[in-house]
């Protein structure tokens, strides 16, 4: 049974829709980071092992980036105490 092919974006390609779009942490570091970590869901891959991104991966990704957790900090409640 032949595997289901999916048509998207490389990983290149997802890298500048989002710098256009003023994602100035899109870096492939992060995206990767994330992955592994659970922070976004796995795109699919291609027979090449190589992440293949759909609009539903591309904007999972952009609610990501647009709230980053930064190192040794809490994540912003929205209140000053």
């Amino acid at each position: 049974m032949p595997a289901e092919i999916v048509y998207g974006l490389t990983l290149s390609d997802v890298l500048a829709v989002l710098r256009d779009e003023g994602f100035t942490n899109a870096v492939p570091g992060r995206i990767h980071y994330a992955i592994t970590n659970g922070k976004i869901s796995r795109p699919h891959l291609s027979h090449a092992h190589r992440y293949v991104w759909t609009a539903e991966n591309v904007q999972e990704l952009r609610v990501y980036l647009s709230d980053v957790p930064k190192p040794g900090r809490k994540k912003a409640t929205g209140s000053i105490t």
